[in-house]
């Protein structure tokens, strides 16, 4: 449900996906951007006005034309239609119906009303049951999707379509489900927000796909549509926010409603980087899924953004992979690099990145618990998965040096400890029993092949695990050479360099 982060990485791609008057908006301008550099050392009013220019020809193409608004409101309408006929109640909700979304970003979302008097099995099963009808009755294959219970959605006319079932409520504090506080946060966006304000809306959601923290879904954990309204609600403007957002401090609280009488009374109820306050909702943080690294991400992108604005802070360029020769020396550079490489698990999106978000987190843990120091992880995800691994060292010494217990201890643990390693000839130092006993693993490749062979108990997600069943294998650096290209090209080049992707 809600606006997904856009698949665009790149200003290329971008290209090739949108409007004859997108092509063409480039085309008169990419010089301009060339330029953006010597801007930067005019005086304050040349930049102040270069970036009036940038951020308003970007509205110009981020906002739906009438064509576009048209023909999405048409098939909305199509879509209450069904619902009425089979006798339900039905709203546009989310990024449509407060007037906030991206052109070319074509996400429907319909809520179907039940009665708050229903009970939840008969709107969770009558809710699907409806919107699976209404889908194929519009043309569309139905799909089962869950948020805190199941509702369906279809892609249809180049439209996300879902079918959400929820109470029907007078208050906020009715709420069954997280689901039901959507149609009050419509009102509240629709009541607040001025026309100027909905394109600054649109500017800040670009901006945070161009940068990549879009998204309170799993997959990004970053700032969600609704989200990007209230701090626009909050600051009043783009250009406002910018700089108020360059001089953000962990622990921000945001309360529009003044819910909570002060700051610290919030942080007694949420201990979150970023603390915006549900204005319909004194006892939820709007911002609760926000990563801390992406939090930090934002504050570094503004910071960059005002001292020298570009186009690709909100639309970046395509990464360019490394050629052979410079992998080659980069990687050089790093600690053994190892990638689990696997086919992707077939599942809904926020599912499968907690699925391999808790198997990298578990090999992790193996990897340190047998002393390889694990210096950095990542992840890249499409039609096959790569859970990537950076170690300082690859092997370790045959012997591992244990530490036993102190001398100052009762005599019968020293007893026990110096027994149960006759043979392996323990000695005292520093007031302290040591032991060298063989490691049980040497190797990062051997220690990974015993995750893999034995995947549930070393507690690796089950639905990875399926897939590791079908096909699994583990890339070293030389493995990484012969597999080096597409989109695993572009995320191995992206973790070496460390660039952001404004910096492309």
């Amino acid at each position: 449900m809600g606006e997904k982060p856009a698949d665009f990485e790149a200003f290329g791609q971008r290209r090739k996906l949108e409007t004859p008057k997108f092509r063409f908006w480039i085309s008169s301008i990419d010089p301009l951007f060339t330029f953006t550099a010597l801007a930067t050392v005019l005086n304050p009013d040349a930049l102040l006005k270069f970036m009036d220019k940038l951020l308003s020809e970007t509205l110009q193409t981020i906002t739906p034309n009438k064509k576009e608004r048209d023909n999405l409101r048409k098939f909305a309408k199509k879509v209450i239609t069904q619902l009425n006929k089979h006798g339900f109640e039905a709203s546009v909700e989310g990024s449509l119906a407060k007037d906030t979304w991206i052109s070319g970003n074509h996400d429907l979302d319909v809520f179907m009303y039940f009665d708050k008097e229903s009970k939840r099995i008969e709107l969770e099963e009558k809710g699907v049951e409806i919107g699976k009808k209404v889908i194929k009755e519009l043309g569309g294959v139905p799909e089962l999707a869950y948020s805190e219970h199941p509702y369906t959605r279809t892609h249809i006319n180049n439209i996300d379509l879902d079918i959400v079932p929820c109470y029907k409520l007078k208050t906020v504090e009715e709420r069954s489900s997280s689901v039901d506080r959507t149609p009050f946060h419509t009102k509240y966006i629709l009541e607040k927000l001025t026309e100027k304000q909905r394109g600054d809306v649109r500017l800040l959601k670009q901006f945070t796909k161009g940068v990549g923290v879009y998204s309170a879904k799993e997959k990004v954990r970053g700032f969600s549509g609704y989200l990007c309204e209230l701090l626009i609600l909050k600051y009043g403007s783009f250009k406002k926010l910018a700089k108020e957002v360059a001089k953000w401090e962990y622990e921000l609280v945001i309360d529009l409603e003044k819910h909570h009488k002060s700051k610290k009374k919030a942080h007694k109820h949420f201990k979150d980087a970023l603390v915006v306050i549900d204005p319909c909702d004194s006892q939820r943080n709007v911002a609760a899924a926000l990563d801390e690294n992406n939090f930090e991400k934002l504050i570094f992108a503004f910071r960059n953004f005002l001292k020298k604005p570009t186009i690709q802070f909100f639309f970046p360029n395509l990464v360019e992979p490394y050629n052979e020769t410079k992998l080659a020396q980069e990687m050089a550079k790093h600690g053994d690099i190892f990638v689990i490489r696997f086919k992707t698990p077939k599942l809904q999106e926020d599912i499968l990145y907690s699925q391999l978000r808790k198997s990298r987190k578990v090999i992790r843990k193996k990897l340190e618990h047998f002393e390889f120091k694990v210096m950095q992880t990542d992840m890249l995800s499409n039609k096959e998965s790569f859970l990537l691994f950076e170690v300082e060292n690859a092997e370790l010494p045959e012997i591992l040096t244990m530490e036993g217990p102190p001398i100052s201890i009762d005599q019968k643990y020293q007893d026990a400890f110096t027994s149960k390693y006759k043979k392996e000839k323990p000695w005292i130092k520093n007031k302290q029993w040591y032991v060298n006993v063989p490691r049980k693993y040497r190797t990062v490749q051997s220690l990974l092949k015993n995750i893999i062979a034995e995947p549930e108990k070393n507690g690796v997600a089950k639905y990875v695990i399926k897939s590791w069943a079908k096909k699994c294998d583990v890339l070293d650096s030389s493995k990484i050479l012969d597999n080096y290209k597409g989109e695993f090209s572009r995320f191995l080049t992206r973790y070496l360099s460390k660039k952001q992707p404004w910096e492309w």
